[in-house]
């Protein structure tokens, strides 16, 4: 039976597996790892190896019936995914299927997938990599539950993504952007002032719930609760509406009252619950870059925020609409809100994202709290 050995050596701590070896002198073999969880993998695999389905034997094979899992049942007891979703997959996929991986499903190994790694960075953006090289891990993992390998030898094979720094508002700024809607709302031009009796409470929506603006798009009347928004579902990239991308995605955000109300007033009594609050006046959703081009661009040039174009020097919006997102993530973070609330606010998968997205902000906390700290016995001195 295989076990495994922590060793310690010059090159650090390793963990050595022994595992039965007929065609070795001593009749058994060792594999090394860097990780206890690879060698607990390994000994999982050779365990299920004698036993797998070798219906599917090459990794196009693989991509393929993954994709037609994906689109028709779902994976892993989740919904099929959008047609969106599909048609971002199917492109993953073919990059995927365009390596030369050279050997069946069965016989890739670890060694084989950090070398597909390298050769997507070397052919595609760093972003892209990482995307296909996830995909290329959701294949394995469907592969080993549907017993055709025993293992996922994309264990550990990352591309770490590129951080790319977030343009927060300022509280004044933001100050600035809502008074500006209250101006378009009171417009002295009747068609401003009759399009921002929806654009208003939508844009007091976005600072006041951090919703994406795929999702306070898609908002439906049942969804405005008396102390909140419930986010049951969101707008997809080719226009439609259906479930929030993830699990997390579904959650109900804390709203204050002044905005609920405000929101209350403008749909009025009349109505289905599934009616869109922000619909268009067919009932249809509203588009994302109509919204930008009529709404948000006004806005940003009713506020002052204006900024010139690096390339054109045309005056652009100083920030898009995603930023009042962030604004509102900052702001739960300075107000000492813990990071898991802030996650389930954000509607984000894991708590990890929201550090990575705005761990600097919690720095700039701690900052401040160790000012406070290392003060105390000076404001007990100087009292």
């Amino acid at each position: 039976m295989p076990d495994i050995r922590k060793r310690s050596g010059t090159k650090g701590v390793v963990y050595q597996v022994r595992y039965e070896d007929k065609s070795s002198a001593t009749g058994y073999s060792y594999k090394s790892f860097p990780l206890r969880k690879e060698a607990q993998a390994f000994i999982e695999n050779l365990s299920t190896v004698k036993q797998l389905n070798r219906q599917i034997k090459s990794l196009d094979a693989a991509v393929d019936t993954w994709l037609n899992i994906c689109e028709s049942e779902g994976r892993d007891g989740r919904k099929p995914v959008s047609r969106a979703v599909i048609k971002l997959y199917t492109q993953r996929a073919r990059i995927i299927k365009a390596y030369d991986w050279g050997k069946a499903l069965q016989e890739i190994t670890k060694p084989d997938v950090v070398a597909f790694r390298s050769w997507l960075l070397n052919q595609y953006s760093r972003d892209q990599s990482r995307k296909v090289l996830s995909s290329l891990h959701s294949v394995l993992l469907e592969m080993i539950s549907r017993g055709h390998i025993g293992h996922d030898p994309a264990m550990g094979v990352r591309i770490q993504s590129e951080t790319t720094p977030i343009e927060i508002p300022s509280q004044e700024e933001v100050r600035t952007i809502l008074r500006a809607a209250d101006a378009l709302a009171t417009s002295r031009h009747s068609q401003v002032r009759e399009a921002w009796k929806r654009y208003r409470p939508m844009i007091y929506l976005a600072v006041a719930s951090g919703m994406r603006p795929q999702e306070y798009v898609a908002l439906p009347r049942r969804d405005v609760l008396s102390n909140g928004i419930r986010v049951s579902q969101a707008m997809d990239r080719s226009g439609k509406i259906g479930s929030p991308k993830s699990r997390a995605g579904h959650r109900t955000i804390d709203v204050g009252q002044e905005v609920i109300q405000m929101i209350l007033d403008f749909t009025g009594d009349e109505g289905s619950p599934d009616n869109l609050v922000f619909g268009t006046r067919t009932g249809k959703p509203m588009q994302l870059v109509p919204f930008r081009a009529s709404a948000w661009n006004p806005l940003m040039k009713e506020a002052g925020l204006m900024v010139p174009n690096a390339d054109t020097s045309e005056a652009q919006p100083k920030y898009t609409p995603y930023a009042l997102r962030h604004f509102f993530a900052s702001s739960l973070l300075m107000k000492n809100c813990d990071i898991k609330y802030v996650q389930s606010q954000m509607g984000h998968a894991r708590a990890g994202l929201t550090l990575d997205t705005y761990g600097h902000l919690i720095s700039v906390k701690d900052d401040a709290r160790s000012a406070t700290t290392r003060g105390l016995v000076g404001e007990l001195l100087s009292a």
